[in-house]
């Protein structure tokens, strides 16, 4: 399946310039979200399922970061991963239910 790598390659040999890159694991979208809210990086926490993703996007946005292992991360790649979150959950539920 086409993913952002061929769809940027296609670019760069169309124009001759590599696109800016702001997906995931890339800081920029955060850091667009804080600044559109008026939230500071310790006001911030990104919550997500993938390591490389979403818990990539927020150490490189310098921001705080949740793991919920009910979606594609397990414990195993987890521990197995240098990049770690500050919190971890078993799934988004138990962030609502400390929230309460």
């Amino acid at each position: 399946m086409p993913d952002c790598g061929s769809v940027s390659t296609m670019l760069k040999n169309a124009t001759g310039k590599w696109p800016k890159f702001i997906g995931k694991p890339e800081p920029e979208m955060i850091r667009l979200a804080m600044e559109k809210n008026g939230c500071s990086p310790e006001e911030t926490i990104v919550i997500g399922d993938r390591i490389y993703t979403d818990i990539a996007s927020g150490l490189n946005a310098g921001v705080s970061t949740a793991l919920v292992l009910s979606g594609e991360t397990t414990r195993e790649v987890l521990e197995a991963s240098e990049q770690q979150p500050e919190f971890v959950f078993d799934s988004v539920g138990d962030i609502a239910a400390l929230l309460q």
